[in-house]
């Protein structure tokens, strides 16, 4: 049953890499109001120049949004720096309004000046925190705010080329260039849009930014790393792998985009059991590791590589390593606290969970892998504490239905048992295991018939070689049907 319970956390944690809101200390939401002016040069598009007036406003509410957060870190006695309440003040604050005022500038161009009005939830500062301890999320702000930095200086340079221009030639020559920034401040538009989406796990429409974001600036790697991000989280493997390779082609030296691929090829070799996924992903950890050895993502890929093949030893080394990377990032404990588990070390192991739940009480894995330690040991009502705290942050999670299910089972609650195993089936159809346990919980009430139908899903389900499908078997003729 542990191997099972492993599968379906390297799944879980698998998927969570692809794919990272304690209570807050005030929860208040705080109105702002910006300004940002901007002057429209000859050859500029009045779209693109009202958008540069709107960015200018957003790192203007910026700065004030910065305030609230400033007063926040300090009630929870958190240590963030100017780049990072700067970060977390991007990723909060949400336009309500725009306004816009055109007029004639004094060299005959036009003068925009926007107003918007901005809601900053105090709420939502604390759930950025915690984001600012991934990688990835980092990254994305980052290059964000550096590609639109970018745009806007060499859009001040090329303007003033334009105006000293002295051939038409030369003319022509800087509003081509005018055109590419143009194109490529929008495409990165498009990248924060899809960023948001990915974020926000609206997976169509943030590959609908990416596309576009795409169209105007395909030789940006990123793009292609961040729209594979997403088919993976929506499954789609094979398109995932060739955005990857994109990536990689475009950026060889870029380590996180050898770690994404690889978590794809992890993630194929642990659903087939098939050993060349597994060399291929391990050779993209590694490569990674060379290429940037300070990077947590890496080791704690290769981690759940290691653990899934039970390779606990060298998996323990990688979650450690990670740790001493990133102490904040409490997935790693998780895996490691399931380390712990699997040598027998259970203090060592409950100790790592309270950890992850400690860094983000609102990660609902610390609670489930909490709760199995709990009814491992006979403390049910502990381990329904948990996985119920695990349900209400995530209701679509089987493995905490599942856990929950088992142990109403154990306590002989039958009814809610099976009430548990039907919301796992609803959720995926095919999870033979809430099959095996629903015939169980229903055995045990008597219902024999429905009991046999539910091992015969089991025994469908299975996969090929599950030792568990004997016993299925022996459970329908002990129960009067035939196999």
């Amino acid at each position: 049953m542990f191997k099972k319970k492993i599968c379906r956390l390297v799944s879980s944690l698998i998927l969570l890499m692809i794919v990272l809101l304690p209570c807050s200390a005030f929860a208040e939401i705080k109105d702002i109001t910006a300004i940002g002016e901007y002057n429209m040069g000859e050859s500029e598009t009045l779209i693109v120049a009202k958008d540069r007036a709107v960015y200018i406003a957003m790192q203007n509410a910026v700065e004030q949004a910065g305030v609230y957060i400033e007063s926040y870190t300090r009630v929870v006695n958190s240590s963030v720096s100017k780049d990072e309440i700067n970060m977390i003040a991007s990723g909060i604050i949400e336009v309500a309004d725009k306004k816009f005022d055109r007029k004639m500038n004094d060299t005959g161009g036009d003068f925009i000046k926007v107003t918007i009005t901005c809601k900053v939830n105090t709420d939502n500062v604390q759930s950025m925190m915690n984001k600012l301890h991934d990688n990835t999320t980092v990254d994305n702000l980052k290059k964000v705010q550096s590609d639109y930095e970018k745009a806007m200086q060499e859009n001040i340079v090329l303007k003033q080329q334009l105006a000293h221009a002295k051939t038409e030639q030369e003319k022509q020559r800087v509003e081509v260039k005018i055109t590419q920034n143009e194109q490529s401040f929008t495409a990165t538009q498009w990248f924060e849009k899809g960023n948001d989406y990915q974020g926000k796990k609206d997976f169509n429409n943030a590959i609908v930014a990416y596309n576009n974001a795409i169209e105007l600036n395909p030789q940006e790697a990123k793009i292609y790393n961040n729209r594979g991000l997403v088919y993976s989280s929506k499954g789609q493997d094979e398109v995932a792998l060739a955005d990857f390779n994109k990536a990689i082609e475009l950026n060889p030296l870029e380590a996180m985009f050898y770690c994404n691929r690889a978590l794809v090829y992890l993630w194929r070799g642990h659903i087939s059991i098939d050993k060349s996924q597994y060399d291929v992903a391990f050779a993209d950890f590694n490569k990674a590791i060379e290429l940037n050895p300070q990077l947590i993502n890496p080791y704690f890929g290769r981690g759940l590589a290691y653990l899934s093949q039970g390779q606990y030893n060298v998996a323990l080394a990688d979650f450690n390593k990670a740790i001493e990377l990133n102490p904040q990032f409490g997935a790693t404990y998780i895996s490691r606290g399931n380390v712990y588990q699997s040598q027998g070390q259970y203090y060592l192991a409950f100790a790592d969970f309270n950890k992850a739940i400690e860094l983000n009480p609102e990660y609902e894995s610390g609670y489930i892998n909490r709760g199995e330690i709990y009814r491992s040991e006979g403390q049910y009502d502990l381990a329904l504490t948990d996985f119920n705290k695990a349900i209400e942050l995530n209701p679509h999670r089987t493995d905490a239905y599942y856990s929950r299910g088992n142990s109403y089972l154990s306590k002989g609650q039958y009814e809610v048992a099976i009430a548990d195993f039907n919301r796992i089936i609803e959720l995926d159809p095919q999870h033979a295991y809430a099959y095996y346990e629903k015939g169980t919980s229903l055995s045990q009430l008597g219902r024999i018939k429905e009991a046999i139908e539910c091992y015969y899903k089991f025994i469908q389900y299975a996969k090929p070689g599950d030792q568990l499908i004997e016993k299925g078997k022996q459970r329908i003729r002990e129960l009067g049907g035939t196999i």
